[in-house]
């Protein structure tokens, strides 16, 4: 198993939040509820588990989780049971400055370090193998793509077997506010970020807000963005684009092989929630407060405020082609989620713990888990079809 790659595309969320998709779908007849298990728990208190960026799993069952915040990786076998710590914070070899992502290449563990920037190869027992230096994806290799000049880091978002690996630049955020850019590419590099190829362009109107008052900015994520979202199943072997069709009521789904070939596409039917008048205005008086001097109506005209909530606001894909997409909006207390089959039908609905977040859709679903304390815990599923629920 590898991990669940944090949302990449126009909304790049990785993480990760949107409108209650059931009963907010329109449905012939509702799907039925799948049950979540719990087989396994790692306990964040006991195993001193800060924040929690990427989950992995080795073909032996061991269970690499990233700690972002600590710069390391931490071990546990296959019953929770910790085993090692492989890499501190450093500059060194096999050390991080940043831990965006982990994943597995056969026997062969990868760490992508955005910071540095540099993909880290390790064996199973956390013993160096070597370090690969990434670099920017140039113009000269990608004379089609107009906008590379305002793209900023480029690591690699998974790693594939064969010197291949897919890559999405992040675009400077006042380029992409402003409307300098309005598309963002996904590419397929070797490991070290070499450009082959461009699988796909994906348009990004509604990502990035940029506010200035004076000498004073802000710059940041827009509160309502429902840019295409790029999801890419852990293995790399299929690529989904989810998309919304406002005037339609319609998810988009364009499958794309890691060639950029059209695969199929998929439309669900959804019915659109309002955003509350008192919910838009909350969120433009917060945007005032952080713009010192700025008027309720300035911060409007920079925000994106549709009238409805976006469909959906986290997507997973999985290795056999299924998408989850949490339909929870930010008034709900709930955290649910519609499975939509390889064949574009709404196959059932799951609800998961309130605080927490899928990292992982493969033999069942990993999760983290936030207690009161806002400690997070590693927790795997099993998911029962059946129709009797499981405490």
């Amino acid at each position: 198993m590898q991990p669940l790659r944090p949302l990449f595309g126009a909304t790049i969320v990785v993480g990760i939040l949107a409108n209650q998709l059931l009963p907010s779908v329109s449905l012939a007849q509702t799907p039925p509820t799948w049950w979540l298990v719990q087989e396994m728990k790692i306990d964040g208190n006991i195993a001193d588990l800060t924040s929690i960026g990427a989950i992995t799993q080795a073909r032996n069952g061991d269970i690499f989780v990233a700690q972002p915040q600590d710069r390391q990786i931490k071990v546990f076998n296959s019953t929770g049971k910790f085993l090692r710590t492989i890499g501190h914070q450093g500059q060194g070899p096999g050390e991080f400055e940043g831990i965006s992502n982990i994943g597995f290449v056969g026997d062969t563990l990868y760490a992508v370090d955005d910071r540095l920037p540099r993909i880290t190869l390790f064996r199973n027992d956390g013993r160096l193998i070597r370090t690969i230096p990434t670099q920017p994806i140039g113009a000269a290799a990608l004379r089609e793509d107009t906008t590379v000049k305002h793209y900023s880091t480029s690591s690699p978002i998974v790693l594939l077997p064969n010197n291949r690996a897919f890559v999405m630049p992040h675009a400077l955020s006042d380029a992409l506010a402003n409307g300098t850019v309005t598309r963002l590419s996904l590419y397929r590099t070797n490991w070290n970020g070499e450009a082959q190829k461009r699988v796909a362009a994906i348009p990004s109107f509604h990502m990035w807000y940029s506010m200035q008052v004076g000498s004073y900015r802000v710059t940041g994520r827009q509160p309502f963005s429902d840019d295409v979202n790029v999801v890419i199943a852990t293995n790399g072997s299929r690529i989904a684009l989810v998309s919304t069709d406002v005037a339609a009521q319609k998810i988009r789904i364009v499958d794309l092989s890691p060639n950029g070939d059209t695969l199929g596409t998929r439309t669900v039917n959804y019915a659109p929630q309002s955003i509350p008048t008192r919910y838009s205005d909350s969120i433009a008086i917060h945007f005032q407060g952080l713009l010192k001097g700025a008027t309720i109506a300035e911060a409007r005209t920079k925000l994106y405020l549709p009238k409805s909530f976006p469909a959906f606001s986290s997507a997973l894909l999985g290795e056999d082609g299924t998408l989850w997409l949490r339909t929870s909006s930010p008034i709900n207390s709930t955290n649910d989620w519609a499975i939509i089959s390889a064949q574009g039908k709404v196959a059932a609905t799951v609800t998961l713990p309130k605080f927490s977040r899928i990292l992982s859709v493969v033999n069942g679903i990993w999760v983290a888990e936030y207690d009161a304390d806002d400690v997070a815990s590693v927790v795997h599923y099993r998911i029962d079809m059946g129709n009797v629920k499981h405490e």
